[in-house]
């Protein structure tokens, strides 16, 4: 993921890597393979969404300048604690949009 952020693998590249880590997860996990290739393609997709989008360079709060990547990617505690602020923050600056 830090590769793809800084522009230095394609789209593919990092997206393979992504899925092969979720396909190994749900077999460890003991979900069926039939269950696993429709997880997986629903997850291609998002992933792939999100990838091209590259939200964490387009937002403008704190965290996200901060953390950058990381900002979306499920890990540590601390990673998920600053996606949280970043989703309550965003959360009430549209709020107060519509206000």
């Amino acid at each position: 993921m830090y590769k793809f952020a800084r522009g230095e693998v394609s789209l593919e590249f990092a997206l393979k890597g992504l899925l092969d880590y979720e396909r190994r997860i749900l077999e460890v996990d003991g979900v069926a393979p039939a269950s696993i290739d429709k997880i997986i393609e629903i997850l291609r997709k998002r992933y792939s969404r999100t990838l091209k989008d590259r939200p964490w360079e387009k937002c403008n709060c704190p965290i996200c300048r901060e953390v950058g990547v990381d900002v979306i990617i499920f890990r540590e505690g601390w990673k998920n604690g600053s996606r949280a602020h970043h989703n309550v923050q965003q959360f009430y600056l549209e709020l107060r949009k519509k206000i």
